[in-house]
């Protein structure tokens, strides 16, 4: 993630000479929009963008502030605002096609500021969300877009990736994850919520620090490490269609399992104990080991 952001950075604090929007133009790019607003009683954010990279971070100032660079003057995302809510959204269909085109939208939330909800589209585009409390998180990505989130509190978070990364980290629902990866690495580390889901179909997944009272993990060609430092409390499922899947558990856990194994391999380090969390397990041609740590 610090590589990333070092990258945006370098890009916002570049020259500013311009090219006009039918040339070609070069990597340095300046400010074609800033504008601060009272949060006062704002409480929803829609961004949709295309192509642009998105930054969302936190600032010490009381304004919420809105910042566009780029080194085209035109395509340039749409800014709305009302007395509740905040919207960006990229209406020219023309903005994918502009050659070279370099756009980074940064949006700077002040640190006590609690939003119900916000959703992100992008579509090639990369995600930075950094220190943020939302109650409602919605992240989805089309194309080549990876999303990165750090230091995130809230009821709710619900992510899809088409093709791009995921780096996940520092992560606290108080209700529901989701992560839907159809191809790209997945990278999860201190997350915790009350229900936890993750389905990927290519890639390789690592993941740690997990808390979760439910979890349902469903993998399909995937090279998958995941390890939990607690115990989930309620009926949970892991179902290997292929590829293979390490699952680490705490050396106390209780549970028993039920399920099929077709032509694929399942292995457990635990004792079977009836009392304990019913883990339902399905597999295909993969690999399931469920481990002590």
């Amino acid at each position: 993630m610090k590589k990333i952001a070092l990258v945006l950075a370098a890009l916002l604090t570049a020259g500013t000479s311009f090219l006009a929007a039918d040339e070609v133009p070069s990597s340095d790019t300046k400010v074609v929009f800033q504008q601060g607003q009272p949060a006062g009683s704002i409480k929803k954010v829609t961004i949709a963008l295309k192509a642009e990279n998105l930054v969302i971070n936190r600032t010490e100032e009381e304004n919420i502030s809105i910042r566009i660079d780029s080194n085209y003057m035109t395509a340039v995302p749409q800014v709305s605002f009302d007395s509740k809510s905040i919207k960006i959204e990229q209406k020219d269909k023309k903005s994918v096609k502009l050659q070279n085109r370099i756009c980074i939208v940064t949006l700077s939330l002040p640190k006590d500021l609690k939003l119900q909800e916000v959703k992100i589209g992008g579509d090639s585009s990369d995600i930075i969300l950094t220190d943020a409390n939302i109650q409602k998180l919605s992240v989805i990505t089309g194309d080549k877009g990876a999303i990165t989130l750090s230091g995130i509190n809230g009821q709710s978070l619900e992510l899809k990736s088409e093709k791009g990364d995921v780096d996940l980290s520092d992560i606290e629902m108080d209700k529901d994850f989701k992560l839907i990866s159809a191809d790209g690495a997945v990278s999860l580390k201190n997350l915790e919520a009350a229900d936890f889901t993750l389905e990927t179909e290519k890639g390789k997944v690592s993941a740690e620090g997990l808390k979760a009272k439910k979890v349902s993990v469903n993998t399909d060609k995937a090279d998958a490490k995941i390890s939990f430092d607690t115990m989930f409390e309620k009926d949970s499922v892991i179902y290997v269609s292929s590829g293979k899947a390490e699952v680490e558990l705490p050396s106390n856990a209780v549970l028993w399992t039920a399920g099929s194994v077709d032509k694929g391999r399942f292995r457990s380090d635990f004792t079977e104990d009836s009392k304990g969390s019913l883990l339902t397990i399905k597999v295909g041609g993969g690999d399931l080991q469920i481990q002590k740590k």
